[in-house]
């Protein structure tokens, strides 16, 4: 009899993790084949191995205490193995999620040698493991016995290793993109918290593998097997269910509609009911013909058409500026159809239905704001009818919006930059010929329309080695304030127009009550307060108490048009005071939602604000820090800051 454990194996134990590791096994087989992940298919193996493995348990159990030889190389070598195929699979999620967050520059090792570079790690661990552990149960003397588990160890010393540095690399990428990205923080990071967890857990387990073989067949770990339970059983099962509760392909969708394909069936307005949770109420279907054929698809202009009235009377009805009601599409005087938009428009059929989606977008989002928000998108909308350059800002915004909801679909974000793009070179050719009295009112909207996206998309727009700063939402939008100017008189929209002549209005600099007279007080430090300071910062302060008050009928991006140059140059040095204002201005901005094209921007700006904050001055931030839930997000990257809230 040869006495190849130090204990009894419990027989009830092993049969527990026989079941649970089976149950994991088959449902990783279904959810791999509908959904195709072939690349979880090690994970799966790993699954079948750790079964397999306390089969061979459970057979030396019922055989105890006249213990063979077979049994115990199954469960030997099998147990060993295992984990090191799920952290094969781990490794190709990461490099297959980076690309699929186009994050490709934010990443220490580049994604398309990430996961080679891992997998060879992972393949020399699973060799000298496997070397290892089947030399190990040969063995017939002491000294062979030690050399074998120094194998063992070398290949779990390997795996430690490079988990170690895969566990960094991860971490890196994920503060990075965490710093930029403008979704809301669980929409892409639910997927790298799972990799964290399964990866912790098969480095405890790797770590107490590596003490075992350490200590020898004579040490404590291998003289009882709970340790062996609680140190590698439990751990592999809690990663093994935990990946079948959480899929990668619940995060890595290879199934979703990209309109990298043209002839897509999903229109983009209903990608965006979808994204919200609505259900579509779409009545008439996307048939493709139109592709086939090679025919113009008029599903714009019935979409909204009712029955009996022709293809080319669809008509945006004004707004009334009264209440703030719904805008209504509908026929009616107004001149503004699809047909006059994408007049002389070039392109294949598929293009110009593509472009007609992203303007139906536009339409869609105009059609559910209220009449404060609608005005100026309803007179862009106008102004596109006459000038290309309008309506590529206008396709460009819309691709821009619907990213927001769809942030990994690359074909959205090479249509914003494409559009806006045209958009920009257009403008810049206006400008350049000069503004007249013709072209005033279609250079202003163009100009707000690329002003807003620079601030909306300021981070795309940086180049590699670029940050953006605090000070850049206010000279963008500074910039334009001019143009707009001068170009006021020639709008013949009479609403746009007095907006623009009176977009620095003279606010009371003792507004009272203020509710943000606390910024204009607040001193973390033992040091005097400049008075300079605090009159430059009293204007602001004054202003956007006055903005807070108006908030239904408010227009709080008109604030960086109040801005003295002199608070601008505090944003500039990043005086806290002047960040602490700015904080503010996104949370009203925020709350405001002057227009639904800044989706998102609040809570990316507050964010950079934060970052270069002092630390002292970041309880007076609390307020607009819950309301743009900064705090979450914050959190959420640093868990072990909860002990200090």
């Amino acid at each position: 009899m040869v006495n190849y454990y130090r204990y009894e194996p419990s027989l009830p134990l092993s049969i527990i993790f026989i079941v649970i590791f089976a149950l994991s096994s088959a449902l990783h087989l279904f959810q791999s084949i509908k959904t195709r992940t072939w690349f979880f298919l090690p994970f799966l193996v790993g699954s079948i191995f750790e079964a397999v493995g306390f089969i061979g348990r459970a057979i030396g159990a019922e055989q105890a205490p006249d213990y063979t030889f077979g049994p115990y190389v199954l469960q030997t070598l099998l147990l060993l193995l295992g984990p090191t195929c799920y952290a094969a699979s781990i490794y190709m999620i990461l490099g297959r999620y980076i690309r699929q967050l186009n994050g490709e520059r934010l990443s220490l090792i580049r994604p398309s040698w990430l996961t080679k570079i891992f997998l060879l790690g992972d393949i020399i661990s699973i060799a000298l493991q496997g070397i290892g552990g089947g030399k190990l149960v040969n063995a017939d003397s002491p000294d062979d016995k030690t050399t074998e588990e120094n194998i063992i160890i070398a290949g779990l010393t390997v795996q430690i290793v490079f988990f170690g540095l895969f566990i960094a690399v991860t971490g890196l990428f994920h503060f990075r993109f965490a710093r930029h990205s403008t979704s809301r923080p669980l929409s892409w990071q639910r997927l790298l918290i799972v990799i964290y967890v399964a990866s912790v857990l098969i480095l405890i387990r790797s770590l107490f593998r590596m003490i075992e073989y350490i200590e020898g067949h004579d040490g404590e770990l291998q003289s009882k097997e709970v340790y062996v339970l609680v140190l590698d059983a439990i751990p592999m099962a809690i990663a093994s269910v935990g990946l079948n509760l959480f899929h990668p392909s619940r995060y890595m969708e290879n199934r979703r509609k990209s309109l990298e394909n043209w002839d897509s069936e999903v229109a983009l307005g209903d990608l965006q009911g979808r994204s919200l949770g609505t259900a579509c109420d779409e009545k008439r279907p996307f048939c493709k013909n139109c592709i086939r054929k090679e025919a113009l698809c008029e599903y714009f202009d019935t979409k909204s058409r009712p029955r009996g009235c022709s293809a080319n009377n669809v008509k945006i009805l004004p707004v009334s500026h009264q209440s703030p009601v719904e805008v209504a599409i509908s026929p009616a005087s107004s001149n503004l159809s699809s047909s006059n938009l994408f007049a002389g428009r070039t392109g294949s059929p598929a293009e110009q239905l593509f472009e007609r989606q992203l303007l139906h977008h536009f339409v869609q989002m105009t059609q559910r704001a209220t009449d404060v928000q609608a005005t100026w998108s309803l007179w862009v909308l106008e102004e596109a009818t006459h000038s290309p350059c309008v309506l590529n800002g206008i396709l460009g915004i819309s691709a821009l919006h619907l990213r927001r909801f769809n942030e990994f679909d690359k074909a959205l974000k090479k249509a914003s930059f494409e559009y806006m793009s045209r958009a920009i070179e257009g403008h810049r050719k206006d400008l350049r010929g000069g503004m007249s009295k013709e072209n005033s009112s279609s250079v202003a909207a163009a100009c707000a329309l690329v002003s807003i996206y620079a601030n909306v998309d300021g981070y795309y727009l940086a180049g590699d080695h670029d940050e953006r700063m605090p000070h850049d939402w206010y000279i963008s939008f500074k910039r334009s304030i001019h143009l707009f100017h001068v170009a006021s008189p020639s709008i013949e929209n009479p609403t746009v127009s007095q907006e623009f002549k009176t977009i620095q209005p003279t606010i009371d600099k003792t507004i009272c009550p203020n509710p943000f007279s606390f910024l204009l007080y607040y001193n973390p430090t033992s040091a005097d307060v400049s008075q300079e300071e605090i009159s430059i910062c009293m204007p602001a302060v004054a202003y956007l108490s006055y903005l807070y008050a108006e908030l239904s009928t408010g227009k709080p991006l008109r604030f960086p048009a109040a801005l003295s140059g002199h608070f601008i140059d505090l944003v500039k040095v990043k005086n806290p005071r002047a960040l602490a204002i700015s904080g503010y201005f996104f949370m009203v901005v925020k709350q405001g939602r002057q227009f639904w094209l800044i989706d998102g921007a609040p809570e990316r700006e507050f964010n950079i604000i934060m970052r270069y904050l002092p630390r002292n001055w970041w309880p007076v931030m609390d307020w607009a820090a819950r309301v743009l839930g900064w705090r979450l997000i914050y959190l959420s990257l640093n868990p072990f800051r909860a002990l200090q809230y």
